[in-house]
């Protein structure tokens, strides 16, 4: 069974980014999905999203995707 996570938050805390400490929400929602037996839940975060206008949301909808999504 597989679990998926699309979460939206106005930081961008992907990898490589300067604020990846500061993401709380996926280190919750992986904790809680293991102790509810789903020890590896696909997490795709799109971020950041309310800054920056329709460009940088199209943008990290893209990189959203694209993560899902490798070609």
């Amino acid at each position: 069974m597989t679990a998926l996570f699309v979460t939206a938050s106005g930081g961008d805390y992907g990898a490589g980014r300067t604020m990846i400490g500061e993401d709380c929400l996926t280190p919750h929602l992986r904790t809680v999905m293991a102790f509810l037996g789903l020890p590896n839940p696909d997490v795709i975060g799109a971020r950041p999203l309310p800054f920056g206008g329709p460009e940088t949301r199209d943008k990290a909808i893209r990189d959203a995707r694209a993560d899902r999504d490798p070609a």
